[in-house]
């Protein structure tokens, strides 16, 4: 299986994971670039593979200390130059330093914050502006189980910087969805490596007890998950609560399970999976969640949540079956821009941005409507062109409030059928437009404005 033909795979740091993974990538097929603040782990790294046979110019070793953007930046330069593309990074550099907190020096806490959570920061952010450009790419992260739970003996300094960096990748798999660029993080217990050389028989036994498949973790299940995460295979499988994991569902009924030791939560992820899979056609309410919740565990049976959508367990897959001439399924969500889009449901929008001073040479023609018209610099951030999600507000124009998107919906009658396909541009959570109701509160234009964003809607009629 070469998932990874004609794939350029930077890793950052060049300890045991890193070369576990570069392992397996190159055994998928890929091109493999290490950085590390330490030539003498990069040379180790790749004459060691080197000497199990792999070929050279597939590999490259770039110094690299992830405590410095500039170095990052460069590192990320220097993969393009060669190879022309970074399809997948994988960020495992990090350190640790574990004592009591009362024993813990102002630099052991530093250094760890700087290479475990700002030196993952400066890494995703090198890589960002080619895969946007290209509007592909995948993010795995080394997280740890020490992040999410704590654990006895995982210094504070660690365990903080680790359950930043799950805020960071949750973050991040809203903020690059829309460019096609995935976000996940393998978060791993006990594994057998360097980090545990030395280790006493007792306290390994001890580590397996509280693991189900009572074994410590091995480096290449680690890697696995890696190759995973990184790969095609997981182009729907990204950190969003609510909207992530559906892939898993729908290729194969169930959520994506990783060996115990990497600590993938199923639960989490079957309900997460399970509010993607309601939200497009109807409120994601908890009912509606419970009841494909026991569908899945039960293995048969069928939910109808609307006249139309019917979701129903078929050959060992959960399958949504639509009515004939029934409505299209939404947009995927796109980045912003200025510029004509024709949307399923026949919803047509219109984006213009005009000068000021020429917005109000035509009033007749863009103040008809103020809710229409909003400052250029106040639609800032990642506006995203799409549909409603679970957990949505917004601020009606003049009004002062703020409301659930779904409450709003209700106060204007809206009915449920047509709510899956109404457009909106949204920041996150926040919707800043929305179909039939214009601009949130706050964006208006105003005498310091220099740039009106104008909009045009249509429904055309055809789906």
């Amino acid at each position: 299986m070469e998932r990874y033909q004609d794939k350029v795979v930077l890793i950052t740091g060049a300890g045991d994971v890193a070369e576990a993974a570069a392992k397996r990538l190159l055994c998928e097929g890929a091109k493999v670039a290490f950085s590390d603040f330490s030539q003498e782990a990069l040379d180790a790294a790749i004459s060691g593979l080197k000497a199990e046979g792999w070929d050279g110019e597939r590999l490259m070793g770039i110094k690299c200390d992830v405590r410095k953007y500039e170095e990052c930046e460069a590192a990320a330069n220097a993969v393009l130059a060669r190879w022309g593309q970074i399809d997948t990074l994988v960020a495992t550099a990090g350190i640790i330093r574990h004592c009591p907190i009362d024993e813990m020096t102002e630099a052991q806490w530093q250094d760890v914050v700087d290479i475990n959570l700002t030196g993952v920061f400066h890494a995703v952010k090198s890589v960002v502006p080619s895969m946007k450009e290209r509007k592909y790419g995948h993010i795995v992260v080394i997280s740890s189980i020490g992040g999410r739970t704590g654990r006895p003996g995982v210094g504070v300094n660690y365990a903080a910087t680790k359950a930043g960096v799950n805020g960071l990748v949750m973050c991040l798999g809203y903020e690059l969805g829309p460019w096609q660029i995935t976000v996940n993080s393998v978060a791993p217990g006990p594994l057998k490596g360097k980090m545990f050389a030395g280790m006493t028989q007792d306290r390994i036994e001890s580590l397996s007890a509280g693991i189900r498949l009572q074994r410590m973790g091995e480096l290449s299940d680690v890697a696995a998950a890696i190759a995973y995460l990184g790969s095609d295979n997981a182009y729907m499988f990204t950190a969003d609560r609510k909207r992530g994991y559906q892939a898993a569902m729908a290729a194969a009924g169930l959520p994506f399970h990783a060996e115990d030791c990497i600590e993938m939560h199923a639960l989490d992820m079957q309900d997460a999976a399970l509010h993607a899979l309601v939200s497009p056609v109807r409120d994601a309410e908890e009912k509606y969640i419970s009841l494909l919740h026991f569908l899945v565990l039960k293995g048969e049976g069928a939910v109808q949540l609307t006249p139309d959508v019917n979701y129903k367990i078929q050959d060992g897959l959960l399958a949504c079956l639509t009515r004939e001439g029934s409505q299209p399924l939404p947009a995927p969500p796109q980045p912003f821009e200025p510029g004509d889009f024709y949307l399923p449901g026949g919803y047509f929008v219109k984006f213009q941005v005009v000068k000021y001073e020429d917005f109000l040479k035509n009033q007749p023609i863009f103040k008809k409507d103020l809710n229409c018209c909003a400052d250029c610099a106040k639609i800032q951030g990642n506006a995203i062109l799409r549909t409603r999600q679970p957990g949505d507000f917004f601020r009606p124009a003049g009004r002062h409030l703020r409301k659930t998107l779904k409450k709003y919906y209700n106060e204007l009658g809206i009915p449920q059928a047509e709510r899956p396909l109404l457009p909106l541009l949204a920041d996150g959570s926040e919707v800043l437009w929305l179909w039939g109701c214009g601009f949130a509160e706050g964006c208006a234009p105003d005498e310091y404005t220099h740039e009106v964003l104008t909009v045009r809607t249509e429904k055309t009629g055809e789906a």
